[in-house]
């Protein structure tokens, strides 16, 4: 995730510039709240309905979902109700109005600062580190901020992969960035990969696994200083090998790309729907998964290409 906030910080600057201060947050009430708002009170009543009948959520009320009970989940939408996965739409909203605010006191776009270096880097990976597992001492993995629905043990990489982009903007650093330094940071990420795994699997045998998730103890240090070393390894390193393996756009990647927005906001009710038919075939989990998945991907996109056919709405989405 905090990939994806450094892209989203690495766009905002030049949507900023071009658009200025009102028209910016303007847009990003319209691009980003919007859907927000839609999604919590038009789209997850019914997602909460299908999964309360089919019996795997329990009712809000303890009692059937009749027709009133239903009702009810709009006109008590915060009440049970949850963004969903649009919880990083609505943390980037606020992430984009902070910058908007910044950007007016200052009056200033900020320095263009160069390249950092290996040691850099790895120093700003450590720095995370520490700040991350000082938090979930107290909050730990799985404390949710309501009714944000804000999993706050994961924001200080969040809030700093988003400062990071917003800094690499100004050195353009996606395109300069050297390609020995990013094959170093994905190497490195593999190695981390195979470390966790053999650490993970000893916790399980041993019945530990719950320590890596808050706490003052060695294993919750661990995690949170391997988790951010391999956020940032796996960043650099997924960033420059996209740009030299397929930095390139043909009729159907342009596709993709116009309807992911689009894809992403409304894959919720697409997989539950999907779950939910497909919940009585017998068959093992991962094979399940493996067969499913390219079905729900291919919904996601069509629906959302269908969807954003109708008028205006792909001024939103």
């Amino acid at each position: 995730m905090g990939l994806l906030f450094l892209l989203a910080g690495y766009f905002t600057p030049a949507s900023y510039d071009r658009k200025g201060p009102g028209q910016f947050v303007l847009d990003r009430l319209t691009r980003l709240w919007l859907p927000v708002g839609v999604f919590i009170f038009l789209i997850d009543p019914f997602i909460q309905y299908a999964l309360i009948s089919a019996g795997v959520l329990a009712s809000p009320t303890g009692l059937p979902m009749t027709a009133q009970a239903f009702l009810g989940l709009f006109t008590n939408p915060l009440n049970g109700l949850g963004f969903g996965p649009l919880w990083f739409i609505e943390a980037l909203f606020f992430f984009t109005l902070i910058y908007a605010g910044w950007r007016l006191i200052l009056r200033s776009p900020g320095k263009t600062r160069s390249i950092p270096r290996n040691l850099t880097i790895a120093l700003f990976a450590v720095v995370l580190g520490a700040v991350s597992f000082l938090v979930r001492i107290w909050l730990p993995i799985g404390y949710v901020l309501n009714p944000f629905g804000f999993q706050l043990p994961f924001f200080p990489q969040y809030i700093a992969f988003f400062i990071l982009g917003v800094i690499a903007f100004r050195g353009n650093w996606l395109m300069t960035l050297p390609a020995k330094t990013g094959t170093l940071w994905l190497r490195l990420a593999v190695t981390l990969i195979f470390v966790f795994l053999a650490l993970l699997s000893f916790s399980a045998f041993t019945g530990t696994v719950y320590l890596f998730f808050g706490g003052f103890n060695w294993q919750t240090a661990f995690y949170a200083f391997w988790e951010q070393a391999f956020a940032v390894s796996i960043s650099f390193g997924l960033i420059v090998w996209f740009r030299e393996k397929l930095n390139f756009q043909n009729p159907f990647t342009k596709m993709l790309s116009d309807n992911s927005y689009a894809a992403y906001i409304l894959q919720a009710p697409i997989i539950v729907c999907l779950a939910l038919g497909l919940a009585n075939i017998n068959m093992p989990l991962a094979l399940k998964f493996l067969a499913v998945a390219p079905i729900g991907v291919a919904l996601c996109f069509v629906i959302a290409y269908l969807v954003r056919k109708i008028p205006k709405v792909n001024r939103v989405l």
